[in-house]
């Protein structure tokens, strides 16, 4: 076959295929089929099968927490203050702290501007039980009432230390 070079050495022959999402045929390579490409004529295809088929969040999020005595915990990704999050990704679907989920999937629906706190103050938690609404200033109040506050020369800004005041 003159004037036919392969692509990367391997068969250069096209094949007609269906697009597994719109059903329209497209051609492709035989040795790209190979590769795991060939089943979406174009990527808004592809995402939009991976968004339809995407587990729905409540599903998504009950296979993602081990529940214990007391507290349900997150298994799935956690931020770095330690709190459960979920979403983004391939998915495309907006990220999302898994306690304000678990909350809105028990208890309904969050106010603007509200937060949802823990009454057990560990943050990979997601039983609804252990969870309340309050405003930044309850969140306040509650961290200071359980000791969890810093003071003193534990705060990232002071330039003091308690034996340099006595």
């Amino acid at each position: 076959m003159q004037g036919v070079r392969p692509i990367g050495g391997k068969d250069s022959t096209k094949i007609t295929i269906l697009c597994a999402t719109c059903g329209v045929s497209f051609q492709l390579y035989r040795s790209q089929a190979g590769r795991g490409r060939g089943r979406f004529c174009s990527r808004p295809c592809f995402a939009a099968n991976t968004i339809a088929n995407a587990p729905s969040d409540s599903d998504f999020f009950f296979s993602r927490i081990e529940k214990t005595d007391g507290c349900w915990l997150w298994k799935g990704k956690i931020t770095a203050s330690g709190y459960g999050i979920l979403g983004g990704g391939r998915t495309q679907r907006k990220e999302q702290l898994a306690h304000r989920l678990s909350f809105k999937l028990h208890c309904g629906d969050i106010p603007d501007g509200i937060h949802v706190l823990h009454k057990c103050d560990n943050p990979p938690c997601v039983n609804p039980d252990h969870l309340f609404l309050g405003t930044q200033q309850d969140n306040n109040k509650d961290k200071t009432k359980k000791g969890r506050q810093v003071k003193g020369e534990s705060v990232w800004r002071s330039k003091l230390t308690a034996s340099a005041i006595t």
